[in-house]
């Protein structure tokens, strides 16, 4: 069994009653339990949004390489959706609302001002 560490922690009354109905229905044995499973919670969030900026870091690198080899072309809703269109509506694209249809996009890109990734 691992060692165990005895610390004292101090939260906002709510979060303190959280737990106390956690513990209270029966859902854990103690307070530490639902602290540990709340920290391993937490813990593999946070695996995952270092994992993400890690993405992040690579996709804006892409794209400042992109730019400095001056591949980068103007933001052109017309060309994309003529693009789009020419592939049949085949090509789909990401946006923050999920992947879609280029097709169904025409009237969002209108009136966005999100930056459209393609996806692999």
């Amino acid at each position: 069994m691992a060692e165990i560490d005895r610390i004292t922690i101090t939260l906002p009354h709510e979060m303190a009653e959280i737990v106390k109905a956690a513990v209270a229905g029966g859902d854990y044995a103690s307070s530490s339990e639902v602290v540990r499973e709340a920290l391993r919670d937490w813990k593999m969030k946070r695996v995952l949004q270092l994992k993400e900026m890690e993405l992040l870091k690579t996709d804006i690198d892409k794209g400042l390489k992109d730019l400095a080899e001056g591949s980068v072309h103007d933001f052109d809703i017309a060309r994309i959706v003529a693009r789009g269109r020419k592939s049949g509506g085949r090509t789909r694209w990401a946006t923050g609302g999920g992947m879609r249809n280029v097709g169904a996009l025409e009237s969002k890109l209108k009136n966005s001002t999100r930056p459209l990734v393609r996806s692999h």
